[in-house]
């Protein structure tokens, strides 16, 4: 205790140390539990039901030509150990026949591709919805706070349609009142019963994801025409080539997965195989596998692996630099010290106690950084998770604090400090302290000017690849935003509409785009309107295998548009003419190819007037009647893909339904917005517009990685910055204190004011440029991780690298500079008379 207290005096006694001391800490160490929380909420945590180990997915893997033997609807991917794929869908009759072998409870369920409107008395509100066999809750374990759980009674096409709430919706919804229970509510205009609602924390078998939403309100499976007649023209229960079911079971984490692998696929062989569509035998070699699953649906978290494992390397180096700073902050400060840790040897102390009271001194710095380190924990983490999962919506990633944050956090102080508080430690514990204190008080030992160098050049070297990332980032943002699109991103805004909701049917849909259209057109500050069911470079992409005509299938991107979407997108049509208002769904089925398109299915022959044939259980043949120029699709990082371009009433896989409306403005978007709402509601006020965006909007939603590498690196490169001159700033006015008497006898014998000045900024430079020697290799090597994530430069970019190795030079120098005017500012007489 009586360490404690004296180190508690001690800093209260320097708080400008204390406070530099703790806020560098505190930063770096809040990055690091940041990270750790976000890494925790996305990667690691597993679903909120019991014994979530023991869950396994059900997938399957086969050639492209057994994929494209079923349509797969809201599908996701599992990954063996070799990085293959496999498929999470099957058709509800596969899983009735996996049901039967299993030989273990097996549950399933499905995810709309849109939400449903769900309207509680006078109130509407669109909702996410999960279909669920009626085990789910059984198998899955989900627990209810309210009520009781689906059942298999619930799950048949006789029962009286019953939901079950999860409590979050219930919540925010219907205000938590208990009363909901029992409670009738409309679900697309058709009655539910409330029958339940989940315990706190459950959100569906997905935290995020396009299609994988957070869940709001969990429905039989048998009510499945209510959800997807919308997007599919029959009932999905007996189509055998339609795969819309997700399936789980469950697994002792230490049962063999062989013999329940072996079992699914003979069942799956024997069902394509004997299966009345003969498309369905080109899947009859297929194996099927089951996967660990105790995050569920997860694989939207895929993608963010390596930018937190990026981060986290990054925020390590954060916090290193941080420890080093502040070590090499106490290692000046423990010189100043010598003639009081003289006194206490005098007095009896022991080099021991000494040590011990520096390592608690340490701690108790790392103490008050981990304190305020854990709010900016929280805050970063918060931050982080909006920056990198911006474009997956509404997501159940939640971080807060808890025992596993705190303990983290304590660990990450406890590290830093013991790193910081070594080196201190280590030199008191070696210090022969001069038998005088006269001797103590002008005495300094070189060897700790010399380690507090190289603890200098160390943090520089560990700086500069961080300044190098934040270059290499910021230029990547720089040629993406200046990359050709093929199309006009200005004054383009952007919004869903969703008829189904309101229970519209495929020709009312038709009639009521055909309306907003006109009515657009016709409003003050539109130029044109059109409609599409992609927005472009969204990520999100439609593919399908085409034929032309004697030529075998090929996989090509595809978009269903309406009118004027060339002239709205700025697209310039090559030859032919674009898709119109004539070509409805009773009109001759019509394509437009972009050049990429044309040549991939026409390569010898004039592609207009020439058929092309969309793949499917029900092939329709369509005529190419244009040719556009090649255009980005996905994202501004990949290549012109070939697309073809459809009307959106002519395509026959799926009914008309939810579709985008693009507008292009004459006024800045922001301020037609009113206008468009206002065309909207003299048409229908009860159908909602939705992700109300611009295309720029949309650009920067897709760049949201590299814009969060690029602001991140700068960020913690400028902190590196920051430590770095508070770290010189403190070594270079140490080394004025200590050659006070040394720059008198200079200045006695005819030194010049700049001579003085070099005296003092050359140990800056040579610091700095040891550092550089160090870290310009080491961020040509750290570079090369990123590789995948630049664009348009190199990760040896030899500018990149020094600007970067000049704004740390820059840095530096200015850090040091005060420190040495003041000593060009001394009075030699009174330099002097210090030596005396």
């Amino acid at each position: 205790m009586s360490e404690l207290r004296y180190a508690l005096r001690s800093l209260s006694k320097r708080p400008s140390f204390t406070v530099v001391a703790v806020l560098s800490l505190a930063l770096g160490i809040g990055i690091n539990t940041g990270i750790y929380a976000l890494t925790r909420a996305v990667l690691l945590d597993p679903l909120p039901v019991p014994n979530p180990e023991s869950l396994v997915a059900v997938g399957w893997n086969a050639g492209p030509d057994a994929r494209r033997s079923f349509l797969s609807i809201n599908s996701t991917a599992y990954r063996d150990e070799n990085a293959r794929g496999y498929n999470s869908n099957f058709s509800y009759q596969m899983y009735r026949a996996f049901e039967r072998v299993a030989g273990r409870e097996i549950c399933a369920f499905s995810y709309a591709a849109t939400d449903v409107n769900v309207a509680a008395a006078s109130r509407s509100i669109a909702a996410s919805n999960l279909l669920v066999s009626g085990n789910f809750f059984s198998v899955i374990e989900v627990a209810t706070v309210l009520g009781r759980p689906l059942t298999p009674s619930d799950d048949r096409p006789d029962a009286p349609p019953a939901a079950v709430l999860t409590y979050n919706f219930w919540i925010h919804a219907f205000g938590g009142d208990p009363k909901v229970l029992g409670q009738s509510i409309r679900v697309d205009g058709l009655p539910f019963t409330v029958v339940g609602v989940t315990s706190p924390g459950f959100y569906g078998m997905s935290k995020a994801g396009p299609f994988f939403r957070p869940t709001d309100i969990l429905l039989p499976l048998s009510v499945e025409p209510l959800v997807y007649t919308r997007s599919v023209p029959r009932s999905l229960f007996n189509a055998d080539d339609k795969a819309w079911v997700q399936i789980m079971m469950r697994l002792p984490p230490d049962a063999a997965h062989a013999p329940v692998d072996a079992a699914l696929t003979a069942t799956f062989r024997h069902m394509v195989g004997s299966s009345p569509i003969p498309d369905l035998h080109n899947a009859a070699q297929s194996t099927v596998r089951v996967f660990r699953a105790p995050r569920g649906l997860d694989s939207w978290s895929r993608p963010l692996e390596q930018p937190l494992f990026l981060l986290g390397v990054t925020a390590v180096i954060v916090l290193v630099i941080a420890s080093v700073n502040v070590g090499n902050l106490m290692l000046v400060r423990s010189l100043t010290r010598q003639k009081e840790l003289a006194i206490r040897v005098a007095l009896g102390s022991t080099s021991w106690r000494l040590v011990r009271g520096t390592l608690v001194e340490a701690l108790v710095i790392a103490a008050a950084g981990g304190a305020f380190g854990i709010v900016a924990g929280i805050w970063s983490a918060r931050a982080l998770a909006a920056m990198l999962i911006a474009d997956a919506g509404n997501t159940a990633v939640r971080v807060g604090v808890g025992p596993r944050l705190i303990a983290a956090t304590a660990a990450f102080a406890i590290l830093a400090g013991l790193l910081f508080g070594a080196l201190p430690a280590l030199k008191i514990a070696r210090g022969r302290f001069a038998p005088t204190l006269k001797d103590v008080a002008i005495g300094v030992s070189g060897r700790s000017v010399t380690a507090g160098r190289i603890l200098m050049s160390a943090q520089v070297a560990v700086s500069l690849p961080l300044l190098v990332g934040g270059v290499l980032f910021l230029r990547t943002v720089y040629n993406l935003g200046h990359v050709a699109l093929g199309f006009d991103p200005d004054r383009l805004l952007i919004f869903r509409l969703d008829p189904t909701i309101n229970g519209y049917g495929p020709e009312r849909i038709e009639r009521l785009y055909d309306q907003v259209i006109a009515r657009l057109d016709a409003s003050p500050g539109v130029a044109q309107a059109t409609i599409t069911d992609l927005v472009l470079l969204s990520r999100l992409q439609n593919n399908w295998p085409f034929v032309a005509a004697g030529g075998a299938p090929r996989q090509a991107k595809f978009a269903r548009v309406g009118a004027d979407y060339f002239g709205t997108f700025g697209i310039p049509l090559v030859a032919g003419r674009t898709i119109s208002s004539r070509d409805g769904s009773q009109a001759p089925r019509v394509a437009v190819l972009n050049e990429a398109a044309a040549q991939m299915f026409f390569p010898a022959t004039q592609p207009l007037g020439q058929h092309l044939t969309m793949q499917g259980s029900v092939p329709a043949e369509f005529e190419v009647v244009g040719i556009v120029r090649n255009s980005r699709y996905t994202s501004p990082r990949d290549p012109m893909p070939p697309i073809v371009y459809l009307p959106y009433g002519q395509t026959t896989f799926g009914a008309l339904g939810a579709m985008n409306v693009v507008v292009r403005t004459e006024v800045p978007p922001s301020a037609a917005v009113a206008e468009v709402r206002s065309a909207l509601a003299a048409i229908d006020p009860n159908i909602p517009l939705t992700q109300l965006k611009t295309q720029a909007d949309q650009i920067d939603e897709t760049l949201g990685t590299e814009r969060t590498f690029m602001r991140l690196l700068i960020a913690f490169g400028g902190f590196a910055l920051l430590l770095a001159g508070i770290g010189l700033h403190g070594l270079t006015a140490y080394s004025v204190v200590r050659r006070t008497s040394e720059i008198g006898v200079r200045v006695a014998l005819g030194a010049q004011r700049v001579d003085v000045l070099w005296l003092m900024l050359r140990q800056v430079i040579g610091i700095t440029i040891a550092g550089l020697a160090i870290g310009i290799p080491a961020a040509l090597a750290s570079a090369r991780v990123v590789r995948a994530s630049l664009y348009g430069v190199e990760p040896t970019d030899v500018a990149s690298i020094a600007a970067a190795a000049a704004v740390m030079i820059v840095a530096a120098l200015t850090a040091a500079l005060f420190p040495a005017l003041r000593a060009t500012r001394l009075d030699p007489l009174i330099a002097l008379r210090q030596q005396a």
